[in-house]
């Protein structure tokens, strides 16, 4: 009795073992499988990143060989070349930033992103200096030893990132076979298993604690690396707070404000740099941390007297909580100086070729007019080309001018009250014979019959002309739609077509000035590049705002909102 108790005794616990055993093979088989899918996918995730960080290292070797074979040979093909890979680069650049989540990835990423901006800068400066100066000049640019830093830290960089990603991924490989393997044999041989299960758990548990240990050593090496590589950008880096404190500063910001580096730590932003008691009105940390997205911000900076450009990216926990930002500010004066001289000589020149022009236009006016004597069918004709052309170049000069005085400040506009809908009428009328000939159509639609505008009234005929003048440019079938529409004491205008429509990466470039892309004109069609620029200024001058919405092959649809007084 008492040896049957014993055994019971033993059997019981046994037992009670056994399916605890079995319980806990089938938790550890579900929980395997589980670890199994999502350590494949973190894999696929890191075999594409690293194929990512080579495209992009092999497209910035490209862009660099394009860049030299312009310099040498001044052939515009490699132009063409160089701007291909730069559009790859932007490409997986996104792409990068969708794939990587982990904080720490992202930061060395956005320094990777700033210290490709770098190089990009760089590869067209040498380019500009081909063009404007010669060969001699741009490659004695490349010769530049901070170019040659650049492009080194930009090469360093991408390796750093493929070699830690490449280390992940082996990790995860490593570790992906065993658990599939694991997960098998628990699911078919369960409870038999128990006790080798036990002995493989131990084992992976040292296996995991030594591949701990390693990545631990090199997780140390790599943030070895990436100080160096934070202290070595000459531009001022910051990692801040939401609340504006530093959390991180690189030798650059401490070195210009001539401070230690522990000495920034826990101070605020605008107290150090601007010396104010808030953030200052146009603060590109305030926008970021509203929006969640990057924001890049140029200013003039008083306190220094210089200017700068302020980007601010934030960094996102995965529950869409802002953690820190980066915060990095690059000087601009002397880009802003070159831009400040070039304007002054477009609109010097300019004014100089007005007069002249003039005389030219009014001389052949007369003549072609019959007022100095007949002429010939054939003189006629002459004379006619070379009066468009006078006129075409007139315009010219009067956008150059225009966009100048915008820039500058200069432009003076006439506010008296008038009726928006006579003007959106007289601008569509002149269309008329041009929409007429290619087959189009012009329609209106206005909320009110009349709609009384405190504005400029020749500046709004010029925005509707620029923007219509643009619908027509692009449109080869279909209809263009302007609507006015009055919202209390807001005006809001409408240009709409049914053209070839602006590509989804062109948009943001839309009202820069000089930019001519992707919407392909017709002959006797191309324009400066500054009209939507103009358009844009002048709303602004009127204290409105514009914007565009387009998809290819559907149309494009400008829009701009005017107070009414």
């Amino acid at each position: 009795m008492t040896t049957g108790w014993l055994s019971g005794k033993k059997v019981i616990p046994g037992f009670l073992l056994g399916i605890g055993m079995i319980i806990i093979v089938n938790i550890a088989s579900y929980y395997t499988n589980s670890v199994f899918v999502q350590s494949s996918k973190m894999v696929e995730r890191a075999h594409i990143i690293v194929n990512k960080f080579n495209n992009i290292l092999t497209d910035v070797e490209d862009a660099e060989s394009a860049q030299r074979g312009y310099i040498i040979t001044g052939d515009k093909n490699y132009l063409t070349i160089f701007n291909n890979e730069l559009l790859s680069i932007f490409r997986n650049d996104r792409q990068l930033r969708e794939l990587i989540v982990d904080n720490k990835q992202i930061e060395k990423f956005i320094i990777l992103e700033h210290t490709i901006r770098q190089e990009i800068d760089s590869l067209k400066e040498s380019i500009h200096l081909r063009q404007a100066k010669g060969f001699n000049q741009a490659a004695q640019g490349i010769r530049d030893e901070s170019r040659r830093k650049i492009s080194e830290a930009t090469h360093y960089t991408i390796g750093e990132l493929i070699a830690q990603e490449e280390i992940l991924l082996e990790n995860r490989s490593r570790e992906a076979k065993p658990r599939g393997m694991i997960a098998t044999i628990a699911g078919s041989i369960g409870s038999a298993l128990a006790l080798i299960l036990i002995g493989i758990a131990v084992f992976t548990l040292r296996h995991q604690l030594r591949e701990r240990a390693r990545a631990q050593e090199k997780s140390q090496q790599i943030a070895k690396e990436w100080e160096t590589t934070f202290n070595s950008i000459k531009d001022m880096i910051s990692i801040q707070d939401n609340n504006f404190k530093f959390i991180r500063v690189n030798k650059a910001y401490a070195n210009f404000l001539k401070m230690d580096e522990e000495e920034l730590i826990g101070r605020k932003c605008y107290e150090v740099f601007h010396a104010t008691a808030a953030p200052c009105q146009n603060c590109a940390q305030v926008k970021a941390i509203q929006s969640k997205q990057p924001c890049a911000i140029e200013s003039f900076e008083p306190r220094f007297k210089l200017y700068i450009e302020t980007t601010v990216s934030p960094i996102l926990n995965d529950r869409g909580e802002i953690t820190s930002n980066i915060h990095i500010i690059k000087d601009i004066t002397e880009r802003k100086e070159l831009d400040k001289l070039k304007d002054e000589f477009v609109s010097t020149v300019s004014h100089e070729m007005r007069t002249p022009l003039t005389t030219i236009r009014e001389s052949v006016s007369q003549v072609l007019d019959g007022i100095l004597g007949p002429i010939t069918d054939e003189q006629k004709e002459f004379l006619t080309i070379c009066l468009n052309d006078s006129n075409r170049l007139k315009r010219i000069i009067d956008d150059l001018l225009d966009i100048s005085r915008l820039e500058a400040g200069s432009f003076k506009i006439r506010k008296d009250k008038c009726d928006i809908v006579d003007i959106v009428k007289s601008v569509s009328s002149s269309f008329y014979p041009k929409v007429s000939a290619r087959g189009l159509e012009i329609k209106t639609f206005f909320s009110h019959e009349k709609i009384e505008i405190v504005a400029d009234k020749d500046r709004i005929g010029q925005i509707l002309m620029n923007l219509i003048g643009n619908a027509v440019k692009f449109t080869s079938a279909g209809s263009i739609t302007i609507s006015v529409t009055q919202k209390n004491d807001i005006i809001e205008c409408s240009v709409a077509d049914t053209g070839v429509g602006i590509g989804k990466d062109d948009l943001p470039k839309v009202f820069t000035k000089f930019q001519q892309f992707g919407r392909i004109a017709g002959p006797g069609e191309k324009g400066t590049g500054l009209g939507l620029s103009i358009a844009k200024g002048l709303v602004e001058r009127h204290g409105g705002k514009i914007w565009v919405e387009s998809k290819p092959g559907e149309g494009t649809k400008f829009t701009f909102q005017l107070p009414r007084e």
